[in-house]
């Protein structure tokens, strides 16, 4: 299936190019370009990886994640890291807590934030 004719954020770009073994996954999506879309298929691979016990791809994708908070004037890109990412890990089971305990420090801010906006519903 060839892609659609619609520009990668450049966050999936950077993502794709640091973990080359996602492109065939994101490539396959119906959501191809779409940012939120894109990033929950990232979560989804993080998440498997986290279940699995590959500590080690968790922790490289938590890294690349926190790192996606450095570019805070891009909201659309910090909405879908708390929104589409995060919210993956902020279910409330007893797994989201030793993921938690994996974040790095912004990306543990978020999963704060995104666990009692949950509990404020």
């Amino acid at each position: 299936m060839a892609p659609p004719d619609r520009p990668r954020h450049p966050f999936i770009r950077a993502l794709l190019d640091h973990f080359p073994e996602l492109r065939d996954d994101l490539d396959q999506s119906d959501g191809f370009g779409l940012l939120h879309v894109e990033m929950t298929r990232f979560a989804k691979r993080s998440l498997e990886a986290f279940r699995a016990g590959d500590l080690d791809t968790v922790r490289r994708h938590f890294a690349f994640v926190e790192g996606g908070f450095d570019d805070a004037g891009d909201l659309a890109l910090i909405n879908a890291l708390h929104v589409s990412y995060v919210e993956e890990f902020a279910w409330g089971f007893e797994e989201d807590r030793a993921a938690r305990a994996l974040m790095p420090p912004r990306l543990t801010d978020a999963f704060d934030q995104m666990v009692i906006a949950w509990r404020n519903l």
